[in-house]
C-alpha cells in the first residue's frame, strides 16, 4: 500500500470478476487509458454475497488470477474492509473508473469524495456488447 501511495495519478477499478471475459477486458482497458497505473480491486467472498446477494462462482484467489491473467491491471489486490469507499480514501486515485451500469454506487462516490474534499475523478466506462456479456445473462 506504501509503495501505491508513492504513485501520482493512480486509476482505480472495482468489481467481482467472477466470469471473467470480453467484457472486462474492454473496461479495464478503458480504464488504463487515463493514466500509465491501474489498480484492480477484487471484491471478497464476503462483500460479494453483501452487495450481491449470492456467493461468487470463484474464489477470490481464482478471480484475482483471472484477472491477473488479463495483463492490463499493473496491482490486482483484495480489500478487506466492509466499505470499497474506505479505499478510495486510502489510495487516493485521481480517477476512479466504474461499470457503465453501477449508478447507485456512482452516486454514492460522488458524495464521498466531496465530503472528504479528495481530488478524484469518477468516470463511468462505456458498455461493451451488453447484450451479449451483461454478468446475469451469462449465468443462465
Amino acid at each position: 500500500i506504501k509503495l501505491i501511495k508513492k504513485i501520482e495519478n493512480n486509476i482505480l477499478t472495482f468489481g467481482t470478476f467472477d466470469h471473467v471475459h470480453e467484457w472486462h477486458e474492454n473496461f479495464l482497458n478503458q480504464a488504463k487509458k487515463f493514466w500509465d497505473h491501474l489498480i484492480t480491486v477484487v471484491a471478497t467472498d464476503k462483500n460479494v454475497e453483501k452487495f450481491k446477494w449470492e456467493k461468487p462462482k470463484y474464489k477470490l484467489e481464482k478471480r484475482i488470477k483471472h484477472v491477473k491473467k488479463l495483463k492490463i491491471s499493473n496491482e490486482v489486490i483484495w480489500w478487506e474492509e466492509s466499505s470499497p469507499l474506505k479505499c478510495i480514501h486510502r489510495f487516493n486515485p485521481k480517477v476512479v473508473c466504474l461499470w457503465y451500469d453501477k449508478v447507485w454506487f456512482y452516486k454514492k462516490l460522488k458524495k464521498y469524495i466531496k465530503k472528504n474534499h479528495l481530488d478524484t475523478e469518477v468516470v463511468r466506462m462505456k458498455p461493451y456488447k451488453e447484450k451479449k456479456y451483461k454478468s446475469s445473462l451469462l449465468k443462465k
